[in-house]
């Protein structure tokens, strides 16, 4: 695939951005809250400096970027 193994949460939206998902900026930071608070979203893989870091892989699968 090419991806980075792990994503930091502040980039996911920037990643919907460039998978042409539509929306304002807000809109694209709200879909991220809402999908990474339900039951079945991905846990956190590592937090580093106060940044919560996710696999690829699954944000990739949750948000359908696969």
């Amino acid at each position: 695939m090419g991806h980075d193994p792990l994503v930091a949460r502040s980039d996911i939206a920037g990643l919907l951005e460039q998978a042409d998902h539509g929306g304002t900026a807000e809109r694209r930071r709200e879909r991220v809250r809402t999908l990474l608070s339900r039951k079945d979203a991905p846990r956190r893989h590592i937090t580093v400096g106060g940044t919560d870091y996710y696999e690829r892989a699954a944000i990739d699968r949750l948000f359908g970027l696969d």
